[in-house]
């Protein structure tokens, strides 16, 4: 059985201590600082409240030794996350729109048998729109991945 447990900031209130000991989880703990970027390192508070027992994986530090090793793929990296961005900003204004139609759906009182199908159509634009978003972030990455980054050399040496 594999355990998956995301929480939020640790710093001013750590509970990932408890958490780990509520779930019985015993050995190393992986920890992902990626987010951190250059501050990815300053893990110390963190590796203490585990009793010691945590190793971080350094993920932004590989990438960017990755990274400086191999410009091709840093350069289609740099130009996948500039779409994904681009995409996303799109996305969240059709969204914002959708949504919008949706709460004023739910707001209204008209019968049942009448707002029901509205509403359910309001939730189907919003699903169908993710749907479509995924599939083309999904196509965007698959630019990334037609360059296979697992058989590159400067990602190799980080398997």
């Amino acid at each position: 059985m594999r355990l998956t447990v995301l929480l939020g900031p640790q710093r001013v209130h750590p509970t990932l201590g408890r958490v780990v000991e509520s779930t019985g989880i015993g050995g190393r703990i992986a920890l992902v600082t990626a987010g951190w970027r250059e501050r990815e390192s300053e893990d110390g508070a963190l590796i203490e409240h585990l009793g010691g027992r945590a190793i971080n994986l350094e993920l932004y530090r590989r990438a960017e030794e990755i990274f400086a090793r191999d410009a091709e793929l840093f350069e289609a990296h740099l130009a996948c996350q500039r779409t994904l961005r681009q995409m996303h900003t799109l996305y969240r204004v059709r969204l914002e729109h959708q949504m919008v139609a949706l709460r004023a759906l739910l707001a209204r009182n008209e019968p049942a048998e009448i707002l029901d199908v509205e509403i359910e159509e309001a939730f189907e634009a919003v699903r169908a729109l993710d749907a479509a978003h995924v599939e083309r972030m999904s196509q965007c990455r698959g630019a990334l991945e037609r360059l296979e980054p697992r058989r590159r050399e400067a990602v190799g040496e980080h398997l």
